[in-house]
């Protein structure tokens, strides 16, 4: 199994949602969330060209929400991976994902509510992700020591 270099202060991480479109509905949510997670742990966030759609448009295409996630684990200038929201509608991004290269290219990925299915998923094929508290809804109201706690 492939473990990811642990993120450093300055590395930039991708933002990625898998499932609903919660950071489009809520957006100071999540630019909460983004600012706890670029003050407490110093990365720079990027969001994928899908990351701020339009939540009835992410429902409609699982494979521009798989696209987003290939793309940041196939971009050599991410250094780790983060989904803004989780659910039940992210397994319809699985059959649009290619496990080989996200196996091939580890990122520090903590895709927490992608549930147990896309983690047994990666995990058969050598890829090891982090899972734990939800990211942009507990950023904001966690504290920085709560949310580090959470991620051992």
């Amino acid at each position: 199994m492939k473990k990811p270099r642990k993120l450093q202060v300055g590395d930039t991480v991708a933002a990625v949602t898998l499932s609903w479109g919660g950071p489009n509905v809520f957006p100071y949510r999540y630019e909460a969330g983004k600012m706890q997670l670029e003050k407490t742990f110093g990365v720079k966030v990027v969001e994928m060209p899908h990351t701020l759609s339009d939540a009835n448009w992410l429902r409609e295409n699982p494979q521009a929400r798989a696209d987003d996630l290939m793309r940041a684990f196939a971009d050599p200038a991410i250094d780790g991976i983060i989904s803004t929201i989780g659910g039940d509608d992210s397994i319809r991004i699985l059959p649009y994902l290619d496990l080989e290269v996200i196996r091939d290219t580890p990122r520090s990925s903590w895709v927490t509510l992608i549930r147990q299915l896309l983690i047994w998923h990666a995990s058969r094929r050598g890829l090891y992700l982090f899972t734990g508290r939800r990211s942009w809804q507990d950023l904001p109201k966690m504290g920085a020591c709560s949310f580090i706690w959470s991620m051992r």
